[in-house]
């Protein structure tokens, strides 16, 4: 009895060369009969390789015209093909009068698909024409900048400023859209919403929302100093602190570290809240907060060798389980791309880089923790989240997330400082964050920083 189509995908999804030609030459014999729909070329394509979506278009291109027949057909699988063939099914489908865009959604189809640029022009040309009928909300705006490269976004900014002026009237409306302008069009916009007192932050929520969008200094200072006033009232736990760093420079966290020190002592209790915050902080800083814990004074005044054990134990265990927190949680936000055509690529990234995740906290987590197991994990997990980044930092949401995933990789670092502490009360000898076991403070505010959107 033939394979089913979900059956070859199965087998296409195993990767293993031994079979996987067999399977494509089975799919190419039988695509006639297996392909119903669009969504079954969608579903395949999604695990062939770009050779190989190429040799099916070529040799199934009337069947392929035949199943593809609207707007959202040609999104769903235009994604998956070169730019050469999305423009022949393009113009196909405009022949026979199938690609009618009508709301946000479909030139967000289009542009999700489409890059040549002559093509793409005509694209814009229609969407601008219907931008009074089209925009009802600052999520439509959102939703296209997103898919807008930055000199469209520009120009549709410049020409639309009026009808954007009209729909972003809140705070989050500010921080959803403003994440996508340059910085001078969200200093104007800015300056928009203070005139109509539409940005009144109260929460620590709305000040990461300003301060993930506005990174010109003067306007920014103004920001922090707000933020600043109100911290007493603000401040209510250590995630409130963590949430704040994450968006802070690092002049300004020392700056806030140091007026702050006793609201953040009062709310840094625990190992597990140092390590939300720690990977943000100066050497000295965390020595600070270790000793405010009383981490290191504990084990001076009753040391034995089952302490030093025990306290390993601890870190690594903390470690594991907000590492394995974290990678989860990229897993459930993944989710929100299933069933979404025009984020195929978002879902493959975020897939990957969740399976590399999971290899690697396993290998780390399961066996005796060295500093060369410790650099081969921050190392892996590094360069899998540089990757991931140049896709999913497109999607909002997506950038805190790796970021917290980095910053407990990092934190196994940390791990190594408190075992450095440990070993000072023992030894007399003292060697916080070693250069070569962990990662540098420096390359993580880099990195912090490269997480802003681009101007």
């Amino acid at each position: 009895m033939p394979k089913s189509l979900e059956n070859h995908i199965k087998l296409l999804r195993l990767n293993e060369a031994s079979f996987r030609e067999e399977t494509l030459t089975e799919l190419t014999v039988n695509f006639p009969t297996l392909i119903k729909s669009a969504k079954d070329i969608e579903d395949l394509f999604l695990w062939l390789s770009p050779g190989e979506r190429t040799q099916f278009y070529n040799q199934f291109k009337q069947e392929i015209f035949a199943h593809v027949s609207t707007l959202r057909d040609f999104s769903a699988v235009g994604f998956r093909l070169s730019q050469s063939e999305a423009k022949e099914l393009y113009e196909h489908l405009e022949r026979i009068g199938a690609l009618v865009a009508s709301t946000v959604r479909d030139y967000c189809n289009l542009l999700s698909v489409i890059k040549e640029p002559e093509l793409r022009t005509v694209i814009v040309n229609g969407l601008e024409k219907n931008v009074p009928t089209l925009i009802q909300s600052a999520n439509d705006i959102e939703a296209l900048f997103l898919w807008l490269s930055s000199g469209e976004r520009t120009r549709f900014y410049n020409q639309f400023k009026q009808e954007i002026f009209a729909h972003v009237s809140t705070l989050k409306d500010f921080s959803a859209v403003g994440f996508r302008l340059s910085q001078s069009e969200a200093k104007e916009l800015y300056e928009h919403l203070e005139q109509i007192g539409a940005l009144v932050a109260s929460t620590v929520r709305d000040y990461c929302n300003l301060l993930s969008v506005i990174k010109e200094p003067g306007l920014r200072t103004v920001i922090v100093n707000g933020l600043e006033k109100n911290v007493p009232a603000l401040i209510q736990s250590a995630n409130d602190i963590e949430d704040l760093f994450l968006w802070l420079s690092p002049g300004e966290i020392t700056r806030f570290y140091n007026q702050f020190k006793q609201e953040i002592f009062a709310h840094v209790s625990t190992l597990d809240d140092l390590l939300k915050i720690g990977f943000r902080l100066s050497q000295e800083q965390v020595k600070e907060v270790y000793h405010h814990l009383g981490i290191l004074t504990s084990l001076s005044s009753e040391y034995n060798q089952q302490d030093v054990i025990d306290s390993h134990k601890r870190i690594h265990s903390t470690l594991e389980l907000k590492f394995n927190e974290r990678v989860e949680l990229l897993q459930q936000k993944m989710t929100y791309f299933l069933g979404k055509p025009e984020f195929i690529d978002a879902y493959a990234a975020a897939a990957h880089l969740y399976a590399a995740l999971n290899k690697a906290g396993t290998l780390y987590f399961s066996n005796p923790q060295t500093q060369g197991s410790y650099e081969h994990f921050q190392s892996t997990c590094k360069t899998e989240i540089k990757t991931a980044r140049e896709i999913l930092d497109q999607h909002r949401g997506w950038t805190k997330i790796l970021l917290n995933i980095l910053a407990i990789v990092v934190t196994g670092g940390v791990g190594y400082a408190i075992a450095a502490g440990i070993d000072y009360v023992v030894n007399g000898k003292f060697t916080f964050f070693s250069t070569d076991s962990s990662l540098k403070i420096d390359e993580i505010e880099e990195s912090i920083h490269q997480a802003a959107p681009a101007a």
